[in-house]
């Protein structure tokens, strides 16, 4: 679920703290609240948005350089998830990015229009401030991980497919880290299976034996995904 709050931030630790009693900036804060009234009655459309027959709402596209280094910028992405140094977390996480940062780039061409009162696409300098969000909250993602046990955020992820009915009432290691194409490895899968087995939420059983030992397999605790 962590790979949700694609936005979050790490802090620094406050070495001093000073309390300070200054007074808001009224036209900051105006001009703020008068571009989001703009946004709430935009007619998209007229501000080139394209609509789509049966659809509610528009899209925006990007121009054509802006598409250009979005392009690159998605197989650079693609790469890094693909990489075998980054853990199966973070690539999950890094999968994220692919819609975050487009999202990012609309928000802020949505604020852009509403301030010039313009029409057009969205500019290859609006998706290049977004790809800079991009950057800057992997960074704070990194670092919230480094924090993170790694065995409970495996374990996160085990539940997941679990409550998602992606896997039978008895299933093995395997079924896990091949059928359902988890993003995680074998040894990650041990790791959160250890957990979850201390946590009741799932118990050893035996499958039939057939040739050689029988393999080790897990039931589901239907107690603890109530």
């Amino acid at each position: 679920m962590i790979q949700r709050f694609q936005l979050a931030v790490y802090p620094d630790e406050l070495e001093m703290y000073d309390s300070t009693d200054i007074s808001p900036d009224k036209e900051a804060t105006e001009r703020v609240y008068s571009l989001m009234r703009k946004i709430l009655k935009m007619n998209f459309v007229e501000h080139g948005g394209i609509k789509m027959p049966n659809k509610d709402q528009p899209y925006f596209k990007f121009s054509r350089n802006a598409q250009q280094i979005f392009n690159r910028w998605q197989r650079r992405l693609l790469e890094k998830q693909n990489a075998n140094e980054e853990s199966p977390i973070m690539k999950q996480h890094l999968a994220k990015y692919s819609k975050l940062v487009p999202s990012l780039a609309l928000i802020f061409h949505c604020i852009q229009l509403a301030d010039k009162d313009s029409r057009e696409d969205i500019k290859s300098n609006t998706l290049m401030l977004a790809i800079e969000w991009g950057k800057y909250l992997e960074s704070h993602a990194r670092r919230i991980y480094s924090f993170a046990d790694i065995s409970e955020l495996v374990a996160e992820k085990l539940i997941q497919i679990i409550d998602y009915h992606d896997l039978k009432p008895v299933f093995s290691i395997r079924d896990i880290y091949s059928k359902h194409r988890s993003g995680l490895g074998r040894h990650e899968v041990n790791i959160g299976i250890d957990l979850l087995l201390k946590e009741n939420f799932i118990k050893e059983v035996h499958s039939e034996k057939r040739k050689g030992s029988p393999s080790q397999k897990y039931a589901v605790n239907p107690k603890a995904f109530n």
